[in-house]
């Protein structure tokens, strides 16, 4: 293994939105693989991750987060360790 990135996407969630739920992907660079990942929430946000996984294909990290409906305003950041395997 050799050089690693840390790579992310970023969400807001508003609470005029359809869905409670929001699905978003931290992909890594091209010719790298997802070596884990995790996500984090704005301080008082409110609800839960119902999927916290690595992307089938492996090349990035994938979150479903469930916003409380009455509290749901907040920002979803989803983070992906990324590294070129040297072969």
């Amino acid at each position: 293994m050799s050089k690693m990135s840390t790579v992310s996407a970023t969400a807001p969630v508003a609470a005029s939105a359809d869905s409670p739920v929001v699905y978003l992907t931290a992909k890594c660079p091209a010719g790298t693989q997802v070596l884990g990942g995790g996500h984090s929430v704005t301080p008082g946000t409110r609800g839960e991750a119902i999927l916290d996984q690595p992307t089938p294909d492996g090349t990035g990290w994938y979150v479903a987060y469930t916003f409380d409906r009455v509290a749901r305003n907040g920002v979803l950041t989803v983070y992906a360790r990324c590294a070129v395997f040297a072969g």
